[in-house]
């Protein structure tokens, strides 16, 4: 079921309500980058709404951040955790951090390169059913001495070139002053393709990106990007 059918079935300001929710939630996240001090940029479809749009994407049930390995701080994981912010309760899962892997990390042990996810359904509601919870995921990004890739699960993994994440710039925008990529056109063709201007409401992410990597001459499954996290704190 794509989001049209499932927002039909809800009044017409539940979407107005889940946006507000969604922003509160960034603006918290914000503050806590900001007081740890932890490099990051705005990312995926969230990039996509501010660069193209300046609105959160309609349909969109996430906000995207992306850190690199090395800028990642203890203190801002444990922060995150002392909020109960973080939603590690899935032992299995592929593409997020679980409880077992966040505390590994904090000890300095070896783990994947995964997705921090951000959200609390008892502080920040549940929206269409329960289909759509205020979230924010952070990807932690691994430089491999080619590309910059972030883990989903044990082989599926998202590439960005290096040369798109040489800096990064400030940007106003609907979220007040954001980082972002400093060629934030070219990392969203990366990801989206070239036709990324245009609004497509049947956007298949998982289909289409992978076909693009494909296109691309790049590898789809790599080798696992394992790394122990050495906080500077």
């Amino acid at each position: 079921m794509n989001y049209q059918e499932i927002f039909a079935k809800f009044p017409a300001n539940e979407w107005e309500r889940f946006e507000k929710a969604q922003i509160r939630l960034f603006n918290i996240v914000k503050k806590i980058i900001e007081r740890h001090q932890v490099k990051y940029f705005m990312d995926c479809g969230t990039l996509l709404g501010i660069i193209r749009d300046d609105k959160l994407i309609y349909g969109d049930n996430d906000m995207d951040i992306a850190i690199m390995f090395e800028d990642v701080k203890r203190s801002f994981i444990s922060h995150l955790l002392e909020l109960g912010l973080l939603d590690h309760n899935r032992s299995n899962d592929l593409y997020h951090y679980s409880k077992d892997e966040i505390i590994a990390m904090l000890n300095g042990k070896e783990v994947v390169s995964k997705i921090l996810c951000i959200k609390n359904p008892k502080m920040f509601g549940s929206f269409f059913g329960g289909k759509y919870t205020p979230t924010v995921d952070v990807s932690i990004f691994v430089d491999n001495g080619k590309n910059l890739v972030c883990g989903y699960g044990n082989k599926r993994f998202r590439f960005r070139e290096q040369s798109d994440f040489t800096k990064t710039k400030l940007i106003n925008c609907y979220l007040g002053e954001v980082s972002i990529p400093e060629n934030p056109e070219r990392w969203i063709e990366v990801l989206y393709g070239p036709s990324w201007r245009t609004p497509n409401p049947g956007f298949d992410e998982n289909k289409e990106c992978n076909e693009l990597v494909k296109k691309n001459g790049r590898e789809l499954y790599i080798t696992p990007a394992k790394r122990t996290f050495r906080f500077v704190e």
